[in-house]
């Protein structure tokens, strides 16, 4: 009898293929009954968020990914805006010899990568203009 896995079993199969593991030693690293796991795995059980993060946490997983199957809202395009965002305050920190300290760097890289969003803007349009407000 086979069972064809579409949701969350199939992520939790995945993980647990790509580790090496087995259902007795998924359980164990996760504190619970092998026959509990098996059940997560099988979609017999609902898996409960307490053992979904501790799964994530294990291994490096997105819990959203884990959830539903999509990545999460931090997706590649933010995580370019944000080091775009990083780069563009930075940038201008040192063309300005302004020398912020690192917390007033990270609160102002903040700023910006808000504001970008929001905005729909370039993350170096919004540096300079908070530049040269604080000039």
């Amino acid at each position: 009898m086979s069972i064809e896995l579409s949701g969350i079993g199939l992520r939790l199969l995945k993980l647990r293929k790509q580790s090496g593991y087995t259902q007795s030693v998924m359980a164990a690293k996760l504190d619970i009954a092998d026959r509990t796991y098996k059940f997560y795995e099988l979609e017999r059980r609902e898996l409960p968020a307490p053992i979904a993060v501790k799964i994530c946490g294990l291994f490096e997983a997105d819990i959203t990914w884990l959830l539903t199957g999509h990545e999460s809202a931090i997706s590649q395009s933010n995580l370019e805006l944000i080091s775009k965002s990083v780069l563009a305050v930075l940038t201008l920190d040192a063309e300005k010899d302004h020398d912020y300290s690192n917390e007033k760097l990270a609160e102002l890289s903040s700023y910006v990568f808000n504001q970008a969003v929001r905005k729909s803007t370039p993350p170096a349009a919004e540096a300079e203009a908070i530049f040269r407000v604080m000039e």
